[in-house]
């Protein structure tokens, strides 16, 4: 055993030495947990800035084949049925539809059909979510005033003020048609669902709905205030390049998931029903790699649009629906909300991606002048990123 004494001079140099240790220890320690909290919570933004391509690292000048072949799976048909949920008096909700020649009538479907109307969508996640025009995911939103007005006069001439509540749906069950039947079409008020502008949206048949008003003989109608409408989806679906499709239980199920609050910017969000993305999808539309500073998308820039204008009527063929490629140029500068450009294009290809020559989003078309080609807008990609990401 050593009993030599402890060097008094020894020890009282070491103790500033452990001193100062401990504390630059302390800092260090707690630097390091700050980074490892902000990895926590960060996880997802620091992993999609990461995966974020520079602008270095872009392949542009692709040509429109190549930017096709990437995503032609990607690019989807949408068809969206649907029916006008009507509450009279507040008595149960009863369902209308409008037939081919603009009339109102119940719906039911073993006797009749719902309101159909297609668009384009594009797949921006591995669960299965697609980005489509709000007037495709919800189209009785296009010109709702008008087709509204027109639904609660027909109604108010079917029903006088003094019904009972209770009685509603038996009535109209029982004597709608030959109600309606008795008035002289001749006299009946058409309206049509298009917009004031010659701007038209661009899906299938939302903007050129037609329901026609009887002439008012009920010398006591219904008071219109009374009625209260809103949109119901019977079947909303998608179909994809190759895909056999004649009718819409062909389509793969989706559901709708959101869109804007604000009408003026027509981005939406649906889903597969499985939340899957189907198998022949390779390569999802990265929406965090979109142009969303659209200050950065000039005049004269190429424009590549990738979607199914006259949805099946043009799409269809003896080996499927084929998605269509159409190329042009931006022709006018972002107003923050719309980019214009003459890509060709017409009802159905609402909801279609526009890519740049480095294949990235830079809008999704939703409006195009149906009295000549080449005047056609999109909502600049920002707006589909910031309606994705608030999920």
């Amino acid at each position: 055993m050593n009993n030599e004494p402890l060097n008094n001079e020894q020890f009282s140099n070491s103790a500033p030495n452990e001193t100062s240790k401990k504390k630059w220890l302390l800092p260090v320690i707690g630097i390091a947990g700050l980074i490892l909290i902000l990895l926590f919570f960060k996880a997802g933004d620091l992993k999609r800035f990461w995966a974020r391509p520079t602008t270095d690292s872009l392949k542009c000048g692709l040509s429109q084949t190549t930017i096709y072949e990437k995503y032609k799976n990607s690019v989807v048909l949408v068809a969206n049925s649907y029916v006008y949920e009507v509450s009279i008096k507040g008595a149960e909700p009863i369902l209308f539809t409008v037939n081919s020649d603009g009339g109102l009538e119940p719906y039911d479907e073993y006797t009749n059909s719902p309101i159909t109307i297609t668009g384009t969508g594009f797949f921006v996640s591995k669960d299965g979510r697609l980005i489509t025009n709000r007037h495709v995911a919800s189209p009785w939103t296009v010109n709702a005033a008008n087709d509204y007005t027109a639904i609660k006069s027909t109604i108010s001439y079917m029903l006088s003020d003094d019904i009972e509540p209770a009685k509603i749906a038996g009535y109209i069950k029982t004597h709608w048609g030959d109600a309606i039947g008795e008035g002289n079409e001749d006299d009946w008020e058409v309206v049509e669902s298009s917009a004031d502008s010659s701007v038209a949206k661009a899906d299938s048949t939302a903007s050129d709905l037609t329901i026609n008003i009887p002439e008012q003989k009920n010398h006591n109608p219904l008071d219109t205030n009374q009625i209260s409408i809103k949109g119901k989806i019977v079947r909303l679906g998608i179909a994809m390049h190759n895909n056999k499709v004649k009718k819409i239980e062909d389509f793969i199920p989706c559901e709708f998931i959101t869109q804007s609050d604000d009408p003026d910017v027509d981005v939406a969000i649906l889903q597969t029903i499985s939340h899957n993305l189907p198998s022949k999808v390779k390569h999802i539309i990265d929406l965090s790699s979109a142009v969303n500073d659209d200050s950065e998308i000039k005049p004269g820039t190429k424009a590549v649009m990738i979607g199914y204008p006259m949805g099946l009527q043009l799409a269809g063929t003896v080996k499927g629906i084929k998605v269509q490629v159409y190329q042009g140029e931006i022709n006018k500068e972002s107003d923050g909300l719309a980019i214009q450009y003459n890509i060709t294009s017409t009802h159905g290809a609402s909801g279609s991606p526009v890519f740049d020559d480095c294949g990235r989003l830079i809008a999704v078309n939703f409006a195009g002048y149906d009295q000549a080609q080449g005047f056609n807008f999109g909502v600049v990609a920002k707006h589909a990123l910031a309606l994705y990401e608030s999920e």
